[in-house]
């Protein structure tokens, strides 16, 4: 939703960390790969075939640096991905958790995203049924 409000060094970044946020749980099912081929179309990329496997920790240390807007939006996307499959399980809850300790987001700030992504996902739903009535 607001990828491309990031810096091009955090686009790169945060498909980096798309990657092993997909395989966070080591299931890396169709939905995430969907999700991370719209993310790219959405910051404007084109989706590389190989994305170098970058380790969590130096990508986290990277986006340290980051903007407190483009560390919510990161947080934000990340958790969107990790609901991709509608199952978010103990392991993607705790790769976010290390990317938000990591880059300096506090829990508090990663639960009010969550609870407003749950609401942006039930009005679209009930807009989508009004649309089929």
């Amino acid at each position: 939703m607001f990828l491309n409000e990031l810096k091009s060094n955090e686009k790169e970044l945060f498909l980096k960390l798309c990657v092993h946020a997909a395989n966070a749980n080591g299931l890396f099912v169709g939905e995430e790969k969907e999700m991370i081929r719209a993310y790219c179309s959405e910051m404007q990329i084109t989706m590389p075939s190989v994305i170098e496997q970058t380790g969590e920790e130096a990508i986290i240390s990277d986006l340290k640096s980051a903007s407190k807007k483009s560390k919510n939006i990161i947080i934000l996307e990340i958790l969107g991905l990790l609901q991709a499959d509608n199952v978010v399980d103990e392991k993607e809850r705790d790769f976010l958790k290390r990317v938000a300790d990591g880059v300096g987001v506090d829990m508090d700030m990663v639960s009010s995203i969550e609870n407003l992504l749950d609401e942006y996902k039930s009005v679209t739903r009930r807009i989508y049924e009004a649309i089929q009535a």
